[in-house]
């Protein structure tokens, strides 16, 4: 970004003249707030957006049945990635409420274990759709952020020498 603020501020400096370079520098410093303030917002739409859809795309089917939708709402959730304390009570009390749905008697050690088993498998599987859903999203983002500095060269070319 600091390459192109030095190449704006030379391109005013050099078409402009010296009366006006106040006004020409401080046209180039607002529209590229504007820009970026704008920019911002149209990257995070895009990788919110495409986020929702690769993570609904993405959970595992099972994921439905062994968490509520309070915790699937947490695994919507980035920051279910990024929070060691949040993995770990999405965790617990999913396998607190696989636990405490399987009825007493005998053999309820064994059912425990395979229920426990197969809970595990698809938290594995529900934090890795997350951790996909967020690096696609991510990645889409990057893409829409390189297809505006591309329009961006793209429209520099056909600027005109002030000086011809």
């Amino acid at each position: 970004m600091g390459v192109l603020f030095t190449a704006t501020s030379v391109a005013v400096q050099n078409s402009l003249p010296p009366t006006h370079l106040g006004v020409g520098f401080g046209i180039v410093r607002y529209l590229g707030q504007m820009g970026g303030t704008i920019g911002v917002a149209i990257v995070g739409t895009v990788v919110n957006y495409s986020f929702a859809r690769e993570i609904a795309r993405r959970l595992p089917q099972g994921a439905t049945r062994y968490l509520t939708q309070a915790q699937l709402a947490t695994v919507r959730n980035p920051q279910a990635l990024l929070s060691p304390s949040l993995h770990a009570t999405l965790v617990q009390s999913a396998m607190r409420r696989t636990v405490s749905s399987i009825p007493g008697g005998a053999g309820r050690e064994t059912s425990v274990a395979a229920a426990t088993t197969k809970l595990h498998h698809v938290l594995t599987q529900v934090f890795e759709a997350l951790r996909l859903s967020l690096s696609v999203s991510i990645r889409h983002g990057l893409e829409t952020a390189a297809l505006f500095c591309a329009g961006a060269i793209v429209a520099s070319l056909f600027l005109r020498d002030a000086s011809q």
